[in-house]
């Protein structure tokens, strides 16, 4: 286009096309990043949220405060890497024997764990694999994500082959991408 408005009307039914293609896959547009949706989400259903994690080492609350004026969404995080810490904040010894620490319920537990301990409306939970090795009998890249509420509990696996700090990043926004469509 000639000018900015010209460019704009021109791009405008691709535009459409591709939001009609995508539907709920699309989380925003221009400057938006998953974690600032996400954050305008919990203000406008006035929750708040907080998150335990393991295979993100704190990845997913780091991601959410980025955003100016998380302070008003985000309560806290527990990072339990390792499978005592896991216990001691919510991860039963049963679950832990019949699932293994790399499972959904495990994603779950810890998810309710964080809701509980701070007391927020929402509550986030991830373990894995994140590799080189294998990790509670799960093979590198195999990871689960957990989003709870009072009324909702979502679980999704992840998989991801990739290095080890890639693999943290993919499960983390994967974990915000559920939490986005669990309050959508």
């Amino acid at each position: 286009g000639a000018s900015k408005n010209e460019t704009e009307a021109l791009l405008q039914p691709v535009l459409e096309e591709v939001r009609a293609r995508l539907g709920p896959d699309i989380f925003g547009s221009e400057n938006e990043s998953l974690a600032s949706v996400v954050g305008s989400l919990l203000q406008s259903h006035e929750l708040t949220v907080a998150t335990a994690e393991s295979i993100t080492g704190g990845l997913v609350v780091s991601y959410l405060t980025d955003v100016p004026g998380s302070s008003s969404h985000v309560l806290g995080a527990i990072v339990a890497y390792n499978e005592d810490i896991k216990q001691r904040f919510g991860v039963s010894e049963d679950i832990i024997r019949e699932h293994g620490v790399v499972s959904a319920e495990t994603a779950l537990a810890l998810a309710d764990s964080a809701r509980t301990s701070f007391d927020a409306g929402v509550g986030v939970g991830t373990t894995g694999a994140a590799g080189p090795d294998s990790h509670g009998g799960k093979k590198p890249g195999t990871a689960y994500v957990a989003v709870t509420t009072e009324a909702r509990r979502d679980v999704r696996p992840v998989h991801r082959i990739a290095p080890r700090e890639t693999v943290k990043q993919f499960v983390a926004l994967s974990a915000l991408d559920l939490l986005r469509r669990t309050l959508s």
